[in-house]
């Protein structure tokens, strides 16, 4: 199994927890409470490259505080810690909201190789409310999440001060 099958495999394994997200109707957005939202985690997967150039990495932002973890095939490049206040957390929640973050079945992977992936975790407590996945590829995406992740994924790499230079 290559290395893009084996991601693609994880990725569309991840599925919902057994909080209160539950399957949009008619493709709207998910049922789960976003004001209950404690902590998000987002993850993105980088394509299959040459360990120099690879670069996952795992943001988990809690109402305190922003963990980035940058890591190449396992191997653990940067491990930070940032301070959050709860005014850029509710700006978070309020970007969650507006996202229509939803469960949906996207095109079924094609034999499409190389691509990134994109996770999204949220929790209220140790209850996962809402999980979903995305695999970008060829111009293509599959997996089980659609909404507008870009903006939150934006928003939540901008709670880390010089991002840019811990992914080099």
């Amino acid at each position: 199994m290559g290395p893009a099958v084996f991601l693609l495999s994880i990725l569309t394994t991840a599925g919902f927890g057994s909080g209160t997200a539950a399957e949009a109707p008619a493709g709207g957005p998910a049922v789960f409470d976003a004001a209950a939202v404690d902590r998000i985690v987002y993850h993105f997967q980088d394509a299959s490259v040459p360990p120099p150039y690879h670069r996952s990495y795992t943001i988990d932002v809690t109402q305190k505080s922003v963990r980035i973890v940058v890591d190449s095939y396992g191997d653990v490049l940067a491990d930070e810690v940032f301070h959050v206040d709860s005014l850029q957390f509710d700006r978070l929640k309020q970007i969650l909201r507006k996202s229509g973050l939803h469960k949906c079945q996207l095109d079924a992977e094609t034999g499409c190789t190389g691509g990134t992936g994109e996770r999204i975790n949220l929790y209220a407590g140790e209850k996962e409310l809402f999980a979903g996945n995305v695999y970008h590829c060829g111009g293509q995406k599959s997996g089980n999440l659609c909404g507008d992740l870009a903006s939150l994924a934006d928003a939540v790499k901008a709670l880390i001060p010089e991002i840019e230079s811990l992914l080099q």
